[in-house]
């Protein structure tokens, strides 16, 4: 018998797919990914390796046609393979709603 699933997110998540760079200090480890969806919370993404929850992350989200990235840090919340990439959704540290407006504003509607 299935539970009912109730979403636990606040803030609706929109498809993107910016450049992301990011790093985790502790373990040096650096990566470019891609997001797949993004809000005023948190980021989704893409990539070829996976990351382990509770990991901390650097990010620079890469917007087109903008020299300057949108800087911030965020755990990840999960991870689960899908085919040959790994995908992980990271919650942001701090509500980030100006620097998301520039980001949707930009957005590239998968």
């Amino acid at each position: 018998m299935k539970k009912n699933f109730r979403e636990k997110r606040v803030f609706v998540r929109f498809p993107c797919n910016f450049l992301v760079s990011l790093q985790n200090p502790q373990l040096q480890k650096e990566a470019d990914v891609h997001s797949k969806d993004i809000s005023a919370q948190g980021i989704g993404l893409v990539g070829f390796e996976p990351f382990q929850v509770g990991e901390d992350l650097e990010l620079w989200v890469h917007l087109p046609g903008d020299s300057s990235p949108i800087h911030t840090y965020g755990k990840v919340m999960w991870v689960k393979e899908e085919g040959k990439m790994w995908r992980s959704g990271v919650k942001f540290d701090a509500l980030h709603l100006l620097p998301i407006g520039v980001a949707l504003d930009q957005a590239e509607v998968l």
